[in-house]
């Protein structure tokens, strides 16, 4: 049974680390050796020296087990951390990736959101383009049977005209 709990130990793709209670590392297996850097040596070493906030983790875990990140300069650790009457149990895992895609599917989701405000947008305009199109080709068609009566006063032909360039006006706004 000790065979294959060590076997378990060193061959998990998570590092597992005993760490007295002066903080000097007494195991770690080859996972926890690449955590700290590619330090298989490491033991007999204070694990402050590889992450310098182990000491506000430790007094935390001393409640009992404790789950928290230990962010570094290149990296993100997630550690769970049981205390026991030697020390600490750890478990550490690196999840700078798994970060990296969260803060990436974050971006994504609100570009998405984005996108479909703008679409949502585009339609309204468009919609609302429509209704006054609509109107203002009958208003066009109504000013130009009337520039063809035959008693029209000049002034309201005029007038006739001018509003006809103004509906030509507006329906290029709303075409561009």
């Amino acid at each position: 049974e000790r065979a294959s709990l060590e076997a378990v130990i060193q061959h998990t793709a998570d590092g597992i680390l005993a760490i007295d209670k002066d903080g000097m590392i007494r195991l770690l297996n080859p996972a926890a050796g690449r955590l700290l850097g590619g330090s298989h040596e490491a033991v007999g070493v204070n694990i402050e020296q590889f992450w310098p906030q182990w000491a506000s983790i430790a007094r935390d875990a001393r409640q009992g087990a404790l789950r928290c990140d230990l962010e570094l300069p290149e990296q993100m650790i997630s550690l769970a951390v049981t205390p026991t009457t030697a020390g600490f149990i750890v478990v550490a895992r690196d999840v700078s990736r798994e970060r990296e895609i969260q803060d990436e599917r974050r971006e994504l989701d609100r570009q998405m959101f984005q996108m479909e405000k703008l679409t949502t947008l585009g339609e309204l305009a468009m919609g609302v383009a429509h209704e006054i199109g609509n109107p203002l080709a009958g208003m066009k068609a109504v000013a130009q049977a009337m520039q063809y009566e035959d008693d029209i006063p000049t002034g309201l032909l005029e007038a006739l005209k001018r509003m006809e360039a103004e509906i030509d006006r507006l329906s290029g706004f709303l075409r561009s």
